[in-house]
């Protein structure tokens, strides 16, 4: 799918759990590397 994606565009963005290591190796050996960290923020609407 990365292949497909980059023909088109200029990167693409791939995230991962970054405590799995097994999937993360797979990841680094075609070619992603790690540019960012990224948090995911809820907010509860009852107030």
């Amino acid at each position: 799918m990365s292949r497909e994606l980059l023909k088109d565009y200029a990167f693409c963005v791939l995230y991962t759990d970054m405590m799995n290591p097994t999937s993360n190796k797979i990841y680094r050996e075609i070619g992603y590397e790690k540019i960012a960290d990224s948090v995911h923020l809820g907010f509860d609407k009852s107030e």
